[in-house]
């Protein structure tokens, strides 16, 4: 089921930003990319599971799961 929610204007554009990531969850992702998706990027890790969280948590409808991990790349990160 998906969470009630109502962005505040302006909330549907995507982000981009430089954004400090700590140590230790760095060295999360890579372990992530390592055991799940040799061969990305950070930056196409972290989109992946920030995904995934989205749709566990029911942020994100299951039908919005259009881009797999595996198919991430540099065309596509938008």
């Amino acid at each position: 089921m998906i969470k009630d929610y109502s962005p505040p204007p302006g909330a549907a554009e995507a982000i981009s930003s430089d954004l400090h990531v700590p140590p230790e969850l760095c060295e999360a992702l890579d372990r992530f990319i390592a055991e799940r998706e040799p061969g990305l990027t950070r930056k196409e890790a972290l989109l992946a599971v920030l995904r995934e969280w989205a749709i566990e948590h029911g942020y994100l409808p299951q039908s919005q799961q259009s881009i797999q991990p595996e198919d991430l790349n540099a065309s596509n990160d938008d």
